[in-house]
């Protein structure tokens, strides 16, 4: 990552800036420097600079012991494994008040969560749910699911919505929680309001490559979403995205 907590200061500091703040040690074998640790702002581990060299920049890093979602690529930890007990008459009844729903998730997720979501980002996370059997998590709610559904996929530039006249999506996103988060179920498990997080990448230089740890530019803190959004009136949906979500559904029959 570029940016870390100042090892002394309330504030952060990008890598760059910390590499010639404080130095290295130096060649002398009588030096007795120890380099400041700056610490991640996800999980308050120390980390470790790396210096910039030829085709790498200045970055931090974490130790290999220390867990931190930040580490693990998109949909890590949360959402490898299947439910332990899963409920499958729960997640039955959740797939079909999420069908009557849907507009309102949809909604939910481009304005307050993913810039720029298009429709095949959208009905590709409802793919990855289904696969995981996300649905079937004892003490999921509807009103948890927005935040469930973004954990499944990066959100890179080239498959993001562009709208007409306008750049569209030029990040590559990626979404976790702190560190205590470990699974999904932790989402109401845990003590507290977990933090979702968005992650903000350098897209990578090919089509087919994928951010690199120290491409991670920022980190932001998202807003809890309107804790009424579902009550709303029914949100205004583009007809061509009507039209595509409702032929995934016609193909999705465990949705009816």
């Amino acid at each position: 990552m570029r940016v870390a907590k100042h090892p002394f200061e309330n504030r952060d500091i990008e890598a760059a800036v910390f590499g010639k703040t404080f130095g290295n040690q130096t060649a002398d074998e009588n030096d007795d420097f120890v380099q400041p640790r700056a610490r991640c702002r996800t999980c308050n581990s120390e980390l470790s600079f790396v210096a910039a060299k030829t085709r790498r920049i200045a970055h931090f890093r974490h130790r290999n012991d220390v867990f931190c979602p930040t580490k693990y690529p998109a949909g890590q930890p949360y959402v490898n494994l299947i439910p332990h007990a899963p409920d499958d008459v729960a997640g039955a009844a959740l797939r079909q008040e999420f069908r009557r729903r849907w507009k309102w998730h949809y909604d939910a997720i481009q304005r307050h969560l993913v810039p720029f979501l298009s429709t095949k980002e959208f009905l590709a996370l409802l793919g990855i749910a289904n696969e995981h059997r996300s649905w079937d998590y004892v003490g999921l709610t509807q009103e948890m699911i927005p935040y469930c559904l973004v954990l499944m996929a990066d959100f890179p530039p080239g498959t993001g919505y562009v709208p007409k006249g306008r750049e569209g999506r030029k990040l590559w996103f990626r979404f976790w929680y702190e560190h205590r988060m470990t699974d999904l179920r932790d989402l109401w498990i845990v003590d507290g309001d977990p933090v979702l997080h968005r992650a903000s990448f350098q897209p990578p230089a090919t089509k087919r490559g994928r951010p690199a740890y120290e491409d991670l530019i920022a980190d932001r803190a998202l807003h809890p979403l309107p804790a009424n959004f579902l009550e709303a009136d029914a949100p205004a949906v583009p007809t061509f995205v009507v039209e595509q979500v409702d032929r995934w559904f016609t193909n999705h029959p465990e949705f009816e």
